[in-house]
């Protein structure tokens, strides 16, 4: 039986304790420590000394965070400690249970409130004493204790579905990323010695390169000048992969009806520019512009639309190229290792190195090998102390191994397929994982509206 609701300001249910000082024999909470949106402490109760300052805390108190609060950083500790100064010890009174404090914290209503008192626009920071000015629902504490033992039972069933779904959803990825490795590996190819590279092959000379189509393709979208990348030579270092990828030519056998070429043999490398941003009329233009962030959506995929556009003056009027369809695409700086393909003409920032298949590549299966690497396999071929950078002199000395054409287009219509299921799986996953979100929040709403 549902006892009266009343609503009671916040601040007469429960205070801000600010007890500051020395804690370092306690364990310690920082916004890292807490998961977003699941009241889950995901930290060390091994006692931890900090610099700052912090506030002591106990089992009594509810912990807030209230930097970007948007995150919905919200702890019932288990145990005593202290906690960052950007978290705040909420310690409710004897009419308000601590685990429904929780619950109403994490409700997206009490979210959005809170959100909106926030200051400071790069660190947005709540103002707590508006929060504490707050209502909130306060029914019995009988009725109270129901509604989170009904929370409780439902968070935990949906926590187990949701645990579910996110496995499911990685075994689906991880089914085609095994494909992928199954067919591109090549045992290693660090074993054994490596040839020394001859720089002529790869100081990337026109008249060296033998598909012509390559040639006309590119000085159609450019005014009618064949371009070409410049810059140092190739790297005469020696990098080793265990896919179908190195830095120098391998020495060490290629699996049976492949072998080692010069990716420059097979395709010509193009680089990317960004034009000055400090002429409006170069952008927003015609001619799609890939950026970090389109290759971060479109990973894996063909891509036929980006987030900006530059004109035919800012392409004129810079470095920058327009690239024909089915360039293949890896993203070379800080971001490294996504891999794409453009579905039209395109042109790319500097954070990309380029490939135009002549007739010996299909540039899908380009793709695919590149992703077979994986965008941590990449940073062998990376170098910088501070952001790890994919340079041109290794870039131009990359080496592929690679079946006959025929072969690679067999190759790539199985990988499509199983990518197809992989992705309508995944999409199946990703559906659910929405679903059990949303049942959160309408659980939530129904707990603090009296409909629960």
């Amino acid at each position: 039986m549902k006892g009266i609701w009343s609503a009671r300001r916040l601040g007469d249910v429960c205070v801000f304790d600010k007890v500051q000082g020395d804690h370092r024999h306690l364990p310690y909470v920082g916004l890292e420590h807490i998961e977003p949106n699941t009241a889950r402490f995901v930290g060390s109760t091994q006692p931890q000394a900090v610099r700052s300052a912090t506030f002591r805390f106990s089992t009594e108190h509810v912990l807030y965070g209230r930097l970007r609060p948007y995150l919905n950083k919200v702890l019932a500790p288990h145990f005593n400690g202290h906690c960052s100064t950007e978290i705040f010890p909420l310690r409710p009174s004897r009419q308000l249970a601590r685990e429904y404090l929780v619950y109403w914290l994490l409700d997206e209503v009490t979210m959005g409130h809170i959100n909106a008192t926030c200051t400071g626009a790069r660190m947005p920071r709540a103002d707590m004493n508006e929060v504490l000015d707050f209502e909130i629902p306060t029914p019995p504490l009988p009725e109270q204790q129901r509604i989170v033992g009904i929370l409780d039972e439902a968070f935990a069933g949906i926590a187990a579905a949701k645990a579910n779904a996110e496995k499911n959803l990685q075994n689906a990825r991880a089914i085609f990323e095994g494909h992928l490795r199954a067919v591109f590996y090549q045992g290693g190819s660090g074993a054994g010695e490596y040839p020394e590279i001859d720089r002529r092959r790869h100081h990337y000379d026109p008249q060296q390169f033998d598909n012509g189509v390559v040639d006309a393709q590119i000085a159609s979208l450019n005014g009618g000048q064949v371009t070409k990348t410049g810059g140092r030579h190739a790297s005469l270092r020696h990098i080793p992969g265990e896919m179908s990828l190195a830095v120098g030519m391998p020495k060490t056998r290629a699996k049976s009806g492949w072998r080692w070429s010069v990716l420059s043999d097979l395709a010509r490398l193009e680089s990317g520019h960004t034009p000055s941003r400090r002429y409006p009329e170069y952008w927003a233009g015609t001619i799609p512009w890939i950026g970090i962030p389109d290759a971060r959506e479109h990973h894996g995929r063909r891509i036929t639309s980006t987030f900006q556009t530059v004109s035919e003056q800012g392409i004129a009027n810079s470095s920058s190229r327009v690239l024909p369809a089915n360039t293949v695409c890896l993203s070379r700086t800080a971001s490294v290792g996504y891999v794409i393909i453009m579905g039209r003409p395109m042109a790319t920032s500097q954070d990309f190195v380029n490939w135009v298949c002549a007739s010996e590549l299909v540039p899908d299966f380009l793709m695919y090998l590149l992703l077979a690497e994986g965008r941590d396999g990449f940073r062998r071929y990376s170098s910088g102390s501070v952001h790890q950078t994919i340079y041109f002199p290794e870039a131009k000395a990359f080496c592929i191994c690679h079946p006959e054409p025929q072969e690679q287009a067999r190759i790539v219509r199985q990988c499509e397929a199983l990518s197809t299921e992989t992705q309508r799986l995944a999409s199946v996953y990703e559906r659910k994982l929405a679903a059990l979100d949303e049942l959160k929040r309408s659980l939530l709403h129904q707990a603090f509206s009296g409909q629960l």
